[in-house]
């Protein structure tokens, strides 16, 4: 089944991504100005367009978003602004294509994140701070202890995870367009 979005929240979320991904690489924030507007418009959106989601799975998309995230937000994964961008893209897109569309982004932040440590020399720290970690797992798990990771001394850097989001959500789009 074919289930490509309404043009209309397409492009205004592709919009409101880019605009996010700019202040993200600048600034290394994403704004509430964007996420807060963006998540009433998805909700707007898909509540009076018609052959849009519905306000109660756009709700859905919002929560799950949110809620499931917020882990990452915790542990310090990612940022808050990371958490709410992808919240704005649940409120636009629904729950079952938030779920996809995350992990797409994983795979992109993944791939962003090799290549830019690698463009910037820092490939050997990035290696040496994976080493670093297993080898604290190893060594948590073999003492029977709770996992803990003390951060490396030296990050290999900082990646504006806006992207990542901005290519996995049109990753998704372009994938379902093909369905």
């Amino acid at each position: 089944m074919n289930t490509v979005p309404h043009v209309l929240i397409v492009v205004s979320l592709l919009a409101l991504l880019a605009a996010a991904a700019c202040c993200d690489v600048k600034r290394f924030r994403i704004p509430n100005l964007i996420t807060a507007p963006g998540v009433l418009l998805g909700l707007a959106l898909n509540a009076l367009l018609p052959d849009a989601l519905g306000l109660t799975s756009a709700l859905y998309g919002l929560a799950l978003g949110l809620l499931g995230l917020l882990p990452l937000y915790l542990l310090r994964i990612w940022g808050a602004g990371d958490v709410k961008l992808v919240a704005m893209v649940g409120a636009f897109l629904g729950p079952t294509a938030t779920i996809t569309t995350v992990l797409f982004s994983f795979v992109a932040g993944g791939v962003i994140a090799v290549l830019v440590t690698w463009q910037g020399r820092k490939g050997k720290l990035l290696l040496d701070n994976l080493r670093f970690m297993i080898y604290s797992v190893v060594l948590n798990a073999r003492l029977r202890t709770a996992p803990v990771i003390e951060p490396p001394a030296e990050s290999a850097g900082k990646l504006a995870y806006a992207v990542p989001i901005l290519a996995g959500t049109v990753a998704y789009i372009a994938y379902q367009a093909l369905q």
